[in-house]
């Protein structure tokens, strides 16, 4: 138990003192960034539409009950988590 505990203060301490402690140097006019910015939303599209489409699909054409659920659970789930991200990027946190 004491070495768990020297183990779990010494890695924050360590994540304390090394956070920020070097200079960071920011450059917002790199088009390159906006690029993996644009690819990385139009994949996270595709993804979502796919995703939600297997889980549709899963609830819709499934005979067995226990897999009905879990496509219907998997919809609900993944409906309120789409409305939660879109919310935060409507309001500016994402």
């Amino acid at each position: 138990m004491k070495k768990l505990l020297f183990i779990f203060f010494t890695l924050i301490t360590f994540t304390n003192v090394s956070y920020a402690s070097f200079p960071v140097f920011s450059n917002h006019n790199d088009p390159e960034g906006n690029i993996g910015a644009i690819l990385e939303g139009i994949a996270s599209i595709i993804l979502t539409f796919f995703l939600g489409r297997y889980l549709y699909r899963l609830y819709k054409n499934s005979l067995n009950p226990g897999l009905r659920f879990l496509g219907l659970f998997g919809l609900i789930i993944f409906s309120s988590l789409l409305l939660l991200a879109l919310l935060l990027i409507i309001d500016g946190g994402l």
